[in-house]
């Protein structure tokens, strides 16, 4: 059953923070100080995640659902659900691509350079080590 506006005003704090389902995702979490929360529930490459949209009253009912709505349908093609926001020249790849020029370029042998990259592909995660096979064969790196 979906959600009213008051219902949401009927949510009182409890030792516990507990949910209030308006389906689809979106759900409205209620702290134990008594602030509600919307988030959104969504799965991506079989992983469960949840983002936050706002906080109830700022954002209402209606603007919740709407932004649900705006999410859900970029997840649905495969995109992560927030619109990238980044200026052009400021994204993930833009940054460490510029860092490890700055890096190798510090760097006092060629046995330097491989250690720097190699260190981001190993403690970096297999997602920046990715990235770093992906600007290499583009060469940004």
């Amino acid at each position: 059953m979906m959600l009213t506006d008051s219902k949401i005003k009927a949510a009182k704090a409890q030792d516990k923070r507990y949910h209030l389902i308006d389906g689809d995702g979106l759900i409205l979490e209620v702290m134990t100080s008594g602030r509600k929360y919307w988030r959104y529930r969504y799965t991506a490459d079989g992983k469960r995640s949840k983002i936050t949209i706002g906080e109830y009253p700022i954002v209402g009912l209606g603007d919740a659902r709407v932004k649900k709505e705006e999410m859900r349908a970029r997840v649905k093609t495969g995109l992560s659900p927030l619109p990238d926001e980044s200026p052009a020249g400021n994204s993930f790849a833009d940054v460490a691509s510029e860092w490890l020029k700055k890096a190798e370029a510090k760097s006092r042998s060629e046995k330097e350079k491989y250690n720097t990259r190699r260190r981001l592909e190993l403690h970096g995660g297999p997602r920046f080590a990715v990235l770093l096979r992906i600007l290499k064969g583009a060469g940004h790196v």
